[in-house]
């Protein structure tokens, strides 16, 4: 069914769930799977020359598509990765362009689920991403609401 599948990562629950998906896809249809971090280092305050710092947005990025790579290459998938620097773009922009660049036939991705003034100041990468992708968008939620209200505890006075 899909033959090539764009999986967007980032440092959270609900994109390591989504890595778990995208794996899980890719090794039932034998799929190529390429897992993506899109960073922005904004101004450069060191060398260009420099190596590569853990603690700088791209190193960062390079570190959680280590990860990645690791899970992906023990379920033996073929896959690759790939940190791509926003050069100022919107991250939808550039998911939907390397989207493009790899011909994916299926996008997936976690969504944090924001409402309100939150979603409305930090925006939604999904949103954007679901609404001008050229292929299907498989969107992976955090835990459900039902497995949220079952970790919650009560007191009852």
């Amino acid at each position: 069914m899909y033959h090539r599948i764009l999986l967007a990562l980032d440092d959270s629950a609900c994109a390591q769930r989504a890595l778990a998906q995208a794996v899980a896809l890719a090794g039932a249809f034998n799929a190529a799977l390429i897992a993506v971090n899109v960073f922005d280092n904004g101004p450069l305050l060191s060398e260009p020359d420099a190596p590569e710092r853990a603690d700088t947005p791209s190193g960062v990025a390079v570190a959680l598509l280590e990860r990645a790579r690791a899970v992906m290459a023990d379920a033996h998938v073929k896959a690759s990765v790939a940190a791509l620097e926003s050069g100022g773009a919107s991250v939808p922009w550039v998911l939907l362009r390397a989207a493009c660049d790899f011909e994916a036939e299926l996008i997936v991705m976690g969504t944090h689920g924001r409402r309100g003034m939150r979603r409305l100041v930090l925006g939604s990468v999904a949103e954007a991403v679901l609404r001008d992708a050229r292929c299907p968008v498989l969107v992976i939620g955090e835990a459900s609401a039902a497995s949220r209200a079952a970790k919650r505890e009560y007191v009852v006075a």
